[in-house]
């Protein structure tokens, strides 16, 4: 049946909130299926300005979080501003140092994401919320996307927005300002930047299907969209990065421009058409090899004995055909386990983590940023998003393994119900060079007052006494229900500039002393970023997922090819 453009317009218009959200969140929603958003004055640059100081001005600035108040001070506290129309630039000074010339030029792109930066931290105030929309932020946001489409402005904006849809009762007003349209838009950008915070918000906005709430920071790679009534999830897998880190980035393929060309050992074969396909399986190859220089030992329990070591080769024969797995992905956790592993659910975190205040969006957050104090917000965020109502399986790089470590120490000695399930459901982690000891490179010295080490290091420091404490009570967790671990160690410095080299965390640092642990000829940067789909780390973690979800939800998964399964019972056993 031939569906016309009066069709379409008819079913957007006879759509409703729910509908809306439904088809927006459907891998073949259709942008003519939406209505476009209202048709109101466009806003200027000067005047964009002028509303955004409005909105932040009028928002409460006692009480909330350091962070709100210094990125809210940030852009309200710069005295008088004149805009020049000629170069779109702003001059901030007193009157008088506009008047004498003597100002700071900021340029207009970079003055939208300090508002943006204030208005994303406000939005994570849960009574600034409809404020913020009260006051007209929706249209501004619009107003803003429509001027500086850039990748930057729309993966702010669509953060706000899913901040703002945490609100339930502002769900209506996010759809009436047109953004329903517009995310559903951006959940099929090629830029995960984009992609992902929109699917996060859509997902915030879908109360008919979705049950769990993703606070700041909490993303869901897979599933994106809605499911069929065939599909299901069985299992979490949880993503958390380290210093410097993000939930993007820190996964992200390696790249292999920075390999060696592989050798021609067959010179007669140089510029012949016919030898492309044999230089291109030799390319593979290589691609894989680089990745396999690898020395692996085993931490057995007491009364365990060694079985015969698995070959994460075996996989590679094992992974799924399929053209929509890209050649090159900037986040492999989202383009390549979906496909081999359809059936869990995969969250990647997201927070500020910087070696040097110098370089950190909220400088003089010392608290909040103890390992302690970061892992409970962590925890407190994935228990809104479901986390521990299925197996989980961490996996982690870093400073994040650290955080993983102490919000399983506290799920373990927690009597609340929701926080003891979530380790009892931990089903295994993945350590990627993670400091267990500590690291010598954070013993800086008398250096560190000029370097102005962020708390995180200093709590990094080599044999320090809480991260010892740390280990053990985590250890005592691992060896009492003899929990799975998979840990990787660099073997390489990382290259800081300058000529400059470390070692960030030593493999003595990096072997936890149970479980499996693989050194891996690699610095401390790619230690957790896979040089294809087929790269032995890969199907080691991939394998590593495959065996530590419970055997019988792997069978539920597999019920279509072997036989009938009672899945209900099988969930019942696993998840509830």
């Amino acid at each position: 049946m031939i569906v016309s453009d009066s069709d379409y317009l008819h079913i957007a218009q006879a759509s409703d909130l729910k509908t809306a959200v439904g088809l927006a969140r459907s891998k073949n929603g259709k942008m003519n299926l939406f209505l476009k958003p209202p048709q109101l004055p466009e806003s200027k640059e000067p005047e964009l300005e002028r509303k955004f100081r409005n909105i932040i001005a009028t928002l409460p600035k006692q009480g909330v979080a350091h962070c709100v108040a210094y990125l809210t001070k940030h852009v309200m506290d710069r005295g008088h501003f004149y805009h020049t129309t000629e170069s779109g630039d702003w001059y901030f000074g007193s009157e008088a140092e506009i008047r004498d010339r003597r100002f700071k030029r900021v340029a207009a792109d970079t003055m939208r994401m300090f508002y943006l930066d204030a208005l994303l931290s406000h939005s994570t105030v849960a009574s600034h919320r409809r404020l913020i929309v009260e006051k007209g932020g929706l249209q501004l946001l619009m107003d803003v996307v429509k001027i500086s489409p850039q990748v930057q402005v729309c993966s702010l904006v669509a953060q706000i927005i899913g901040n703002l849809a945490l609100d339930d009762s502002l769900h209506s007003l996010i759809y009436e300002a047109g953004w329903v349209r517009l995310l559903a838009q951006w959940l099929k950008n090629e830029n995960i930047e984009i992609s992902v915070p929109a699917a996060r918000a859509l997902a915030n906005l879908d109360r008919d299907a979705l049950k769990d709430f993703f606070d700041d920071g909490v993303y869901v790679l897979h599933p994106l969209y809605r499911l069929s009534a065939n599909e299901n999830i069985t299992a979490d897998v949880v993503f958390v990065h380290g210093l410097t880190g993000g939930a993007f980035k820190t996964w992200r393929q390696r790249d292999e421009s920075a390999l060696p060309d592989p050798v021609d050992e067959d010179k007669n074969t140089q510029g012949s058409i016919d030898a492309i396909p044999v230089l291109e399986k030799r390319r593979d190859m290589q691609l894989v090899m680089e990745d396999m220089t690898m020395i692996s030992k085993k931490h057995l329990f007491p009364g365990e004995e060694g079985g015969v070591e698995k070959k994460a080769g075996n996989w590679f024969k094992n992974l799924r055909a399929t053209s929509f797995v890209p050649s090159h992905t900037a986040c492999w956790p989202k383009d390549w386990l979906p496909v081999d592993c359809p059936h869990v659910r995969i969250i990647s975190v997201d927070f500020d983590a910087e070696v040097s205040e110098w370089f950190r969006k909220c400088p003089g957050e010392a608290e909040k940023s103890t390992i302690a104090m970061r892992s409970y917000d962590l925890l407190q965020r994935l228990l809104k998003a479901g986390i521990g109502q299925r197996p989980i399986i961490w996996v982690s790089h870093s400073l994040g393994g650290l955080l993983v470590k102490k919000l399983l120490v506290t799920c373990n000695q927690s009597s609340d119900t929701h926080m003891s399930r979530i380790w009892r459901r931990t089903k295994g982690v993945v350590f990627f060079s993670v400091p267990h000891r500590g690291s010598e490179w954070a013993n800086w010295g008398s250096t560190e007052r000029l370097i102005m080490l962020t708390q995180e290091v200093q709590e990094l420091k080599y044999n320090s006494t809480q991260l010892i404490d740390l280990h053990r009570q985590f250890q005592d967790i691992v060896e009492a229900v003899h929990l799975p671990c998979l840990s990787f160690g660099e073997t390489l410095k990382t290259k800081l500039g300058l000529k400059v080299e470390a070692m960030f965390v030593s493999p003595y640092s990096a072997d936890p002393g149970f479980g499996e642990f693989i050194t891996v000829a690699t610095d401390h940067v790619n230690v957790c970023k896979p040089v294809n789909r087929r790269s032995k780390l890969y199907l080691l973690v991939l394998e590593f997922i495959y065996e530590n979800i419970p055997h019988s939800i792997i069978e539920s998964i597999m019920a279509p090819a072997v036989g009938k399964f009672d899945e209900d019972a099988i969930l019942e056993q696993y998840m509830w």
